[in-house]
This record gives C-alpha cells, sequence and structure tokens, in this order.
C-alpha cells in the first residue's frame, strides 16, 4: 500500500472496447450540494457514471501497480463466475464494470458469466446479445464464456462438475446474490480454496484485491501478461454477510 501511494493515478489507458463498455453504464445527473471553493465534491454526489468509473479506475491502479512491483509480490487474477438472476433490460453495472476491468487489466482474466432460471435465451437478446459479443470477441483480451442454466439446482450441478474437473490452485471466486441458496454455495466455492460473495466491488481497496486475485510465484505459467515471480502469503478472504 505504501508503494502503491506514491505513484501516480491512472497508469494505464482504457482501450476503446472499454470505453464502449463504459457507455452501458448509468447516466443518472449528480446530486446537487454545496461544496467549499476549489474541492471536488465527495464521491457519493458525483453522477452515477463518474462513481462507476472511479471504482474501475481504483481497482486498475491497485493492479498495475502490483503488476509493475519489480517481483515483490506476484499476482494472478482469480478465474470468476458472475452471476445474473434477474430478467432486465440493463445489464448490472457491476457485471459492465468487470468488463471494463477486465478489458484494461494487466492480465488475463478468465470470466463465466452464466444466467441462473430467466431461459436459455436470455443472452440471445439485447442489449446482452451485443455486450455477449464484445466480451467474447477476443479484443482487449476479452474472452469470457457465457452458461445458460434453467434452475438453481442446473447451476449448483454444473458448478459443481466444473470445479471438480478444476486444478486445485485455480481457486475461484463466485459473486452474486442466491437467495436461500447462499450457504449451499458458500460451502461448494471453499471446497476447492475459493470463496463466495454478493458483490464484485466492496469499498474496501484490500478485500477488493483479495476478491479479484490470487497470489502466485509462477504468475505467468497461471495468466499473467507478464511474469511475476513472488513469494507472498495472502490473507483469506473475508465472509460476507448480505
Amino acid at each position: 500500500m505504501a508503494r502503491l501511494g506514491k505513484l501516480s493515478r491512472s497508469r494505464y489507458e482504457l482501450s476503446q472496447d472499454a470505453y464502449d463498455l463504459a457507455s452501458l453504464l448509468s447516466t443518472a445527473p449528480p446530486k446537487e450540494i454545496l461544496s467549499a471553493p476549489g474541492l471536488e465534491p465527495p464521491r457519493w454526489a458525483k453522477s452515477a457514471y463518474d462513481r462507476r468509473l472511479e471504482e474501475v479506475n481504483d481497482l486498475l491502479d491497485m493492479l498495475w501497480a502490483f503488476k509493475d512491483s519489480s517481483g515483490q509480490v506476484g499476482l494472478r487474477a482469480a478465474p470468476k463466475h458472475l452471476i445474473i438472476t434477474k430478467d432486465s433490460t440493463e445489464i448490472p453495472e457491476e457485471i459492465v464494470m468487470a468488463a471494463i476491468v477486465a478489458a484494461s487489466s494487466p492480465f488475463k482474466e478468465p470470466v463465466v458469466l452464466h444466467s441462473v432460471g430467466i431461459g436459455s435465451q436470455f443472452f440471445s437478446k439485447d442489449p446482452y446479445r451485443s455486450f455477449c459479443r464484445l466480451v467474447q470477441s477476443g479484443r482487449s483480451d476479452l474472452e469470457w464464456e457465457v452458461q445458460s442454466h434453467e434452475s438453481w439446482a442446473a447451476f449448483i450441478e454444473w458448478l459443481s462438475s466444473h470445479q471438480s474437473n478444476a486444478r486445485a490452485d485455480d481457486a475461484e471466486a463466485v459473486f452474486g446474490k442466491l437467495h436461500g441458496m447462499e450457504c449451499d454455495l458458500q460451502k461448494l466455492s471453499i471446497r476447492r480454496g475459493g470463496m463466495w460473495w454478493p458483490t464484485l466491488f466492496p469499498a474496501d481497496p484490500l478485500d477488493q484485491l483479495c476478491r479479484w486475485t490470487r497470489p502466485t510465484s509462477e504468475a505467468a505459467r497461471f495468466g499473467s501478461r507478464e511474469e511475476l515471480p513472488a513469494d507472498i502469503v495472502w490473507p483469506p478472504p473475508p465472509i460476507e454477510e448480505d
């Protein structure tokens, strides 16, 4: 964190694909508040679009800082499962933000996007059709997978089979609301060394980094775009109450 504090903000450039994804964020106007001359308004008073982009930039600053740490710390992207359970004409903002980060991250980001209980054709309808076309395109290293499941039981069965075939060191992170099935999913995730959280973007930056990455001494072999050798003991992520 001391190293991060000495770095300038935004040591990366968002790609055109990331800007295209950002256009899906809310454009609700900012709140009107009185502020002292010369001082920026607090984040909560900014527009939804500006707040979300600042959260994205905060995480990207962390990822790029650790990527450029000259071997002191080695990280790789955690394999992620993102769950959608509600049929809507708007893509959840956390899903959009995750795609922007993945398009701008120094790591290759393995992501599977799941729809559960909302129809097998859910991803074939706009805006999801256009969104999925981009995140599966391979541009900006976006190589997401997309899966549709008829029910929660079908999703749990798929995840259990998927994790049983995964390598033991591929501790996966699962994100999404699971009304009434939180314990089942958490136990299933922990069994393979991973974790489940209801949200992707917590307020605490270290908590965010724990959710998004895993430590490694062989980052290049496990998905970093550049080699990041290191020895690090990573604290287990906190279990969060919904």
